[in-house]
Parts: C-alpha cells; sequence; structure tokens
C-alpha cells in the first residue's frame, strides 16, 4: 500500500504526516488483508507505539478470533466502517455481562462504542469481513493489555472453535 511501512505482515504505519482515509484506501487496506495469512491487517494512523493516541484501521475475516482481554489505563473506541459484528463484553470472571451488535453507519446498527473502564471484551464477526476503526489511548505497553484467563489463546485452535461456537450460539445477535 502506498505511503506505508510494513512492520509485520498483519501491521502497516502510515509514512504520512497528515493521513486521511477514503474509501480507496479501505478497499485497498481490505485487499491486501486477504493477502497476509491471517486474513488480517491494521493500519496504524499514529506515529509510533510511543504516541499518547492511537487511531488504526483493522481489517478482519469472519473467522477472526479476538482472544477477550482488556487495556488496563487506557480507553478504547471501536467505530464499524464496514461489516457487522458482536462486541461481546464480559465480566472478570467471564460471565457475558453486555452484547453490543454493531454495524456500518448505513446498517441502522450502532456503529460506534466507548469503553472508558477496563472490561473484558471480544468481537464476534458476522459479515465476511470486518473493518473498522480502533481509537485507544497509549503508549502501547504490552503489558497494560490482560488477556482474559478463562477464554482459550490464539494458538488454542480446537479450544477456540468450541468457544466461538458456544459465544454465537448464546450470545449472538
Amino acid at each position: 500500500m502506498e505511503h506505508t511501512r510494513r512492520i509485520s505482515e498483519e501491521v502497516l504505519y502510515t509514512t504520512l504526516a497528515e493521513p486521511t482515509t477514503g474509501s480507496e484506501e479501505l478497499i485497498a487496506l481490505a485487499r491486501a488483508s486477504r493477502e497476509t495469512k491471517r486474513g488480517r491487517l491494521r493500519l496504524c494512523l499514529h506515529p509510533d507505539i510511543g504516541n499518547p493516541l492511537h487511531e488504526m484501521i483493522i481489517v478482519h475475516p469472519r473467522q477472526a478470533y479476538v482472544p477477550p482481554h482488556k487495556h488496563h489505563g487506557q480507553s478504547e473506541s471501536i467505530l464499524v466502517l464496514q461489516g457487522r459484528v458482536d462486541l461481546v463484553v464480559f465480566d472478570d470472571q467471564g460471565a457475558v455481562t453486555r452484547v453490543v451488535p454493531m454495524g456500518s453507519p448505513e446498517s441502522g446498527q450502532i456503529f460506534h462504542h466507548r469503553l472508558e473502564v477496563p472490561k473484558f471484551h471480544t468481537l464476534l464477526i458476522h459479515s465476511e469481513e470486518l473493518v473498522f476503526m480502533e481509537v485507544r489511548t497509549g503508549p502501547y505497553l504490552p503489558e497494560h493489555t490482560e488477556y482474559a484467563s478463562w477464554a482459550p489463546a490464539s494458538e488454542q485452535s480446537e479450544l477456540v472453535a468450541d468457544y466461538l461456537g458456544h459465544l454465537f450460539s448464546n450470545h449472538g445477535t
């Protein structure tokens, strides 16, 4: 993609001082995501991981698993640009406390949600592809993200399939 630098297979950073994003960029990002091993891609619109504000456009395929996690000391907003997803929020023991059905603005569904207080959350993707913007306070520090001990890790593919199946059948909209 033009005006980006690749940090890893799934992470790009803009090289523009004042980036703008339009339909062409979303199409190019979605196309580029299909060329990655997991079908995911993140375009960081902030200059580096130390920035106090992180703005990212993210593409996930339907089968993507986002392990339930929460961000200590950081607020986070999700804005759906394309597709349909359920934002699932949990208590600290793993019980679902809220499901927020979300879609793009033209879908008539909620398209923005902000988590101010650290809460475990995940995404259940209903569309073939989900394109969303995530805005989070920075800097990025891995120790600020806590993954739920009661949910499978990404590498546990059989457990992930069972866990997602359970979430979709019991909590998906």
